[in-house]
Order: C-alpha cells, then structure tokens, then sequence
C-alpha cells in the first residue's frame, strides 16, 4: 500500500492514520491544498509553522525610560518542491489574504494526535 499523497491530505474525508481535519490551524498542523488539474502532482503539502522570520530589533532604554513592543505572528508553511525544502508562505496563504473561497475550499488542515 502506498503511503498517503497530497490529493489524499487534502481531502476531508479520507482516513489518514491518527489525523484529524481542523478548521484552524497550529503549528505543526499538516496542510495540503488539492490541484486535480495537475497530470504530475495531486497538489501540495506542508506544515504549519509561525512566526514567519523577522529582522531583530534593538532599543536601548535610559534610566526611567519604559518600551513596548509589538509583535505580528505571521502565518508560514515549511514545504518541499522537487529541489528543495523551504518556506512556501506565498501559494499556500495567499488565497485566504484575498478572500478567494474557490481557492481556500481545496485546502485542508489536519492535526496529528
């Protein structure tokens, strides 16, 4: 038996193991994003990781002197293409920044237990 691909990820009713289909992702959540219309691929996985990486930032405080700072968790997905293992926060975010249901309706999150 063949292990699961990303078409079988990325459909909410298919059985994979312990894993569980979630509505909001975590880090460490698996998501998958169908492509059916591809003849190589049966789309793509990744997993959920924040926060997206940021420059650091440096204040020094005088004597007295209170700070605040404020601190925005990007969404990011670790995923693999066929050279190599990166960040693909562009093609598996970007649908759901733009509101494109049509899009957002082929991805699925899941949870391991």
């Amino acid at each position: 038996m063949l292990p699961p691909n990303a078409g079988d990820w990325a459909s909410a009713t298919k059985l994979i193991g312990s894993a569980t289909v979630v509505a909001t992702p975590e880090p460490g959540d698996i998501v998958a994003w169908a492509h059916p219309e591809y003849s190589d691929a049966t789309g793509h996985v990744g997993i959920v990781a924040y926060p997206q990486p940021t420059a650091p930032q440096q204040k020094t405080l005088a004597s007295g002197e209170s700070g605040g700072l404020s601190i925005t968790l990007q969404r990011t997905v670790i995923a693999a293409n066929e050279d190599t293992v990166d960040q693909d926060t562009y093609h598996f975010w970007h649908y759901y920044d733009e509101g494109n249901a049509k899009e957002t309706g082929l991805i699925v999150f899941r949870r391991l237990k």
